[in-house]
């Protein structure tokens, strides 16, 4: 993968709000255990861009290419899914 950034910890949510500001179009692979991961578009409402969120507590891994994120996910975690309100 080109560009993977990481988000997770005490400053995850202030630099997760905004990556996802900066890059609406990119997206990210919420990951939540090894067998629960989720990709969805950076602007995805799941999460909001309004900073009401606990990225501290769920991985982000993040890209801005879909397919880059989705083969990474394959190799890491091949149980993920894709959002189905975000990604169609």
């Amino acid at each position: 993968m080109q560009e993977k950034i990481t988000f997770l910890g005490e400053l995850a949510n202030e630099q997760f709000t905004a990556w996802q500001n900066q890059k609406p179009d990119d997206f990210y692979l919420n990951v939540k255990g090894k067998s629960e991961a989720i990709i969805h578009k950076a602007d995805c409402w799941h999460l909001g861009t309004d900073g009401k969120l606990n990225a501290a507590k769920n991985l982000k891994i993040c890209s801005s290419g879909f397919e880059e994120i989705k083969e990474y996910s394959e190799q890491n975690y091949p149980n993920y899914k894709t959002c189905s309100d975000c990604i169609k």
